[in-house]
């Protein structure tokens, strides 16, 4: 079961009894726990790298009040992805799932000319967003003008 608090998130392991404290340390708790094989990556490298971009997701996360930062982080974001399908690798991880959830409400907000702006992030959002699993109960986001 995890529990959110205002400043803490807990995860109570139901076979352990184990406690685990920080969104980070639950992420990587249930990537190993996970039946999807190699979700932490493939190798120490994409490991590395999937780290990595949880660690800007949950900077971006906490960064809800600073737009001009988040709008700098955005841009970043969407360099990266213009020789990328995925965050890491050739298939969907763990970092490409906490990516989508962190920026759904983001994209939510933001009007068509935002998202045009972010042609990159926009193509990987609304290819991410496909996966029902990933996906979950967020509502689809329109990424582009309807025609």
């Amino acid at each position: 079961m995890i529990q959110f608090h205002l400043k803490q998130v807990q995860l109570k392991c139901t076979q352990s009894g184990r406690t685990i404290n920080g969104l980070m340390s639950i992420i990587l708790h249930l990537s190993r726990q996970s039946p999807v094989p190699k979700a932490l990556g493939a190798s120490l490298v994409e490991e590395a790298e999937i780290r990595q971009w949880l660690e800007f997701a949950l900077i971006l996360f906490n960064l809800s009040n600073n737009g001009l930062v988040r709008r700098t982080m955005f841009k970043v974001l969407n360099e990266a992805l213009s020789s990328r399908t995925f965050l890491v690798g050739n298939r969907i991880t763990v970092a490409d799932v906490m990516m989508y959830q962190t920026l759904h409400s983001y994209l939510m907000d933001m009007s068509y000319g935002e998202k045009e702006q972010l042609m990159h992030l926009g193509r990987w959002f609304n290819f991410i967003q496909g996966d029902k699993m990933v996906r979950q109960d967020n509502k689809l986001i329109l990424i582009g003008r309807p025609l």
